[in-house]
Parts: structure tokens; C-alpha cells; sequence
């Protein structure tokens, strides 16, 4: 898991249902202004668009705690001590639930697979070994 939100208390509202209307409501605000403004493409250029509200719309999570506590295989959490899209305390609480994990946070925030992808190497490249 890659600063993954996972338990659902650690989503924005807490809860799946909040949650979800709120991606509903901004994929709607979102679409609106794309049809009702002219904009000749400059709006589809901008990060908070459409396809982004859509994604988070799609991919809402649902109540994922059981799933975690019945999960019996391997499982490495890597998570950024700074990131400001999903606490760190999401991943200890995986870590918690999971009991077989491995926790690896680094100094680092929502974007070090991108910004810093040789960090998060070592600790996958040293996981995935060890399975064999």
C-alpha cells in the first residue's frame, strides 16, 4: 500500500456515504462549469477538472476495514510522514490491523513515488526479495 487511505475514517468526512456525494457534488460543479463556460480548453488543462473528479468519484473507497483484518498475505505500507492527502495515521492504522505488514515511512509527502521514486526502490526492491 502506497499512502493509501485504506480505513475509511481517515478519508476527508470519515465515512463512505459523506464522502461519496461530496466526489458526486464536485463532479457535477465541476462538469457544469465545463458546459456552461466558455472556456476553448483551458478549463480541461486545469489540475481540478472533470477526469480528476471523475477518477475520485469511481474510485471512492468503501469501507475497507474487514478486508484489511481478513488479509493474510504479505503486505509492505509505504507512507509519507508529511502528506497532506492522507494522514499518516492511515498507515499505522493498517499496519495495526494487519498484523503481518511491514511499515515504512519516509520524510516525504502524497507525491514521493514521483518526486523521490528511488526511495521507495529500496524498501520494494528488499520486500518482493524476501517473498521468494
Amino acid at each position: 500500500m502506497l499512502s493509501s487511505i485504506g480505513v475509511q475514517e481517515h478519508e476527508l468526512l470519515g465515512s463512505y456515504w459523506p464522502n461519496h456525494v461530496l466526489h458526486g457534488v464536485q463532479l457535477v460543479a465541476l462538469w457544469a462549469l465545463r458546459i456552461a463556460l466558455p472556456h476553448f480548453g483551458l478549463l480541461d488543462r486545469f489540475p481540478l477538472n472533470v477526469e480528476y473528479a471523475r477518477n475520485f468519484y469511481d474510485s471512492d473507497q468503501r469501507p475497507l476495514r474487514s478486508n484489511l483484518a481478513n488479509y493474510a498475505g504479505p503486505m509492505l505500507i509505504i507512507h509519507g510522514s508529511s502528506d497532506p492527502m492522507v494522514p499518516v495515521a492511515a498507515a499505522l492504522e493498517h499496519h495495526r490491523i494487519v498484523k503481518q505488514s511491514e511499515l515504512v515511512v519516509f520524510d516525504g509527502n502524497h507525491f514521493m513515488v514521483f518526486e523521490r521514486p528511488q526511495a521507495i526502490a529500496e524498501p520494494l526492491e528488499r520486500f518482493l526479495s524476501a517473498l521468494r
